[in-house]
């Protein structure tokens, strides 16, 4: 999964859930292992709805992107 924004004011509907549970059994029908994520370490909200989805931190990820900028995120993995 590279990118799953949802607009705040559309939060808390279930949006994310339906489009991850679609890309779970998408994954599945493709005889796709898993799928795989990136977070912020700081994004407590997300690391706990993934969490709940059945996702499993597998790491952690620090990536330079620029200018004095990094990303510190953890990785995660749902089975498929």
């Amino acid at each position: 999964v590279s990118k799953l924004y949802v607009k705040k004011d559309f939060r808390e509907r279930g949006y994310a859930k339906e489009a991850l549970l679609f890309l779970k059994a998408l994954a599945k029908q493709e005889a796709l292992p898993s799928l795989s994520l990136t977070v912020n370490i700081h994004n407590t909200t997300a690391i706990k709805a993934y969490t709940a989805l059945g996702f499993i931190k597998t790491g952690s990820l620090v990536q330079e992107i620029g200018e004095g900028y990094k990303m510190d995120d953890h990785t995660f993995e749902l089975a498929c």
